[in-house]
């Protein structure tokens, strides 16, 4: 195995180079073991730092799958269950629409949302979300929901979602470089960049989430390959056993209860004839060509790719995906090079696709009133959540949360709207993804006209 993923280094290398990934650690596992590991790139562009197994990264919503499992063990103790509905653990949800909806799994809500706020707020704003569609009609992505699951496991446990973690999991499997805060005085921690259109490094602030946020449990874990590599195959060998003697727990593992927590629950958007669905905290997705004469297992088998950098492709998935076609057997041939190259040079695109969207939809021939008249606080109808307006030079500016980095030039559009979409460039600058709809640019005021 390690040869066959050996043979494709270059082509790693050519698509961590067309990305913009300033660096990419990789460890393939097998039947328990290490079978491959790479590091390609710096942790720290300006110092020539190079990662290595125990460099520590963001691993975002890698944290969902770990909250299953943290709930998975309390199942088995006996302080959970999964019928249980939410609001016998928060009373403050008992009005809140899901709560009343009986399931099997009611103790797993899940839909969307990203505001920096502290974990204080986690519930309270999740109940004022609207409801936008039929309860489990169908996937939308939610991260609110895993903040209130968070906070049922504090509850319960009577600790920090961190130290729950730590005793539970982390520390039973050796894993002392995983947590959901920044490690004092880490000095091996991937630093974040975000790629402009010329494929280059640009430095961009380390995300804030941690254990006090309100989105700790959908994303604050950091971690290294050493010890994910230590998590998944533990889980892989715990999966495998309790699947096949239809068990929920395994001798020396902590995970419990994987038979419930990888069942498919909701229906992902159906794009091909093969399985794609979403279990509790992880994605399913059935492989669509055989093993071939390979002879290695592919139930004990993970691929762990980590990076430090945004921008113009998805190295994380891009090596993955040739890894994966390697190692089945496969006879296709799939040109990763041309397929990530043109990925790379679509990316820049998605922020100008924004414009014309825009300019569709802008009436003509009006005018705004003076700047000043738009400036202010405006705070959302829970008083937790503000968007800052004033007037700089002439122009007007937004500013979400008081937050320096979170300030935004708006431009008139019609009547009393603003819009504050900008370049790929600009984007990158700020750290953010351009994916979203054309329609959440615009800032609409109310001027009683």
């Amino acid at each position: 195995m390690h040869d066959l993923i050996a043979s494709l280094e270059p082509e790693m290398e050519y698509i961590c180079k067309v990305s913009g990934a300033t660096e990419l650690s990789l460890s393939v596992v097998s039947g328990g073991k290490e079978a491959y590991a790479k590091h390609l790139g710096f942790r720290d562009v300006e110092a020539k730092k190079a990662p290595d197994v125990d460099t520590t990264y963001f691993i975002g919503s890698v944290t969902k799958d770990m909250v299953a499992a943290l709930l998975g063990i309390l199942v088995e103790e006996g302080g959970l269950q999964w019928s249980a509905h939410i609001a016998s653990i928060l009373p403050e949800l008992q009005d809140s629409f899901e709560a009343r909806v009986a399931r099997s799994d009611g103790i797993w809500i899940q839909r969307a949302g990203n505001i920096l706020l502290p974990k204080s707020e986690s519930i309270r704003t999740w109940v004022a979300q609207p409801v936008v569609r039929d309860f489990r009609s169908g996937f939308l992505y939610n991260n609110y929901a895993y903040g209130v699951i968070g906070r049922a496991i504090e509850k319960i446990e009577g600790k920090s979602l961190e130290e729950t973690f730590k005793e539970k999991l982390w520390e039973p499997l050796g894993m002392h470089r995983t947590s959901m805060e920044d490690i004092p005085g880490n000095s091996n921690a991937a630093k974040a960049y975000y790629a402009p259109d010329d494929a280059t490094s640009y430095g961009v602030p380390i995300p804030t989430i941690s254990h006090e946020t309100i989105m700790r449990a959908a994303g604050a874990i950091r971690s290294c390959t050493n010890d994910l590599a230590k998590y998944y195959s533990n889980f892989m060998h715990a999966a495998n056993h309790q699947f096949s003697n239809k068990t929920a727990s395994t001798p020396n593992s902590p995970f419990k209860q994987l038979t419930t927590i990888l069942r498919p629950y909701n229906q992902l958007d159906l794009i091909s004839f093969s399985e794609q669905s979403y279990a509790l905290g992880s994605g399913r997705a059935q492989l669509p060509c055989p093993l071939g004469t390979l002879s290695y297992n592919y139930l004990l088998t993970a691929i762990l790719p980590m990076q430090n950098s945004s921008g113009l492709g998805d190295a994380c998935d891009w090596i993955p995906h040739m890894i994966i076609q390697k190692l089945s057997g496969s006879t296709e041939n799939i040109d990763f090079r041309q397929l990530s190259s043109m990925a790379a040079k679509a990316a820049p695109a998605l922020a100008e696709k924004i414009e014309p969207d825009l300019e569709k939809g802008r009436e003509r021939g009006t005018k705004h009133l003076g700047l000043e008249a738009y400036t202010g606080h405006y705070w959302n109808a829970l008083h937790n959540f503000r968007i800052d307006v004033s007037v700089r030079h002439g122009r007007l500016y937004m500013k979400f949360q008081g937050i320096e980095n979170e300030n935004y030039e708006l431009r008139y559009y019609y009547h009393h709207s603003w819009i504050w979409n900008v370049s790929h460039n600009d984007t990158a600058k700020q750290g953010r993804f351009p994916t979203r709809p054309w329609s959440s640019y615009i800032i609409e005021f109310n001027c009683g006209d």
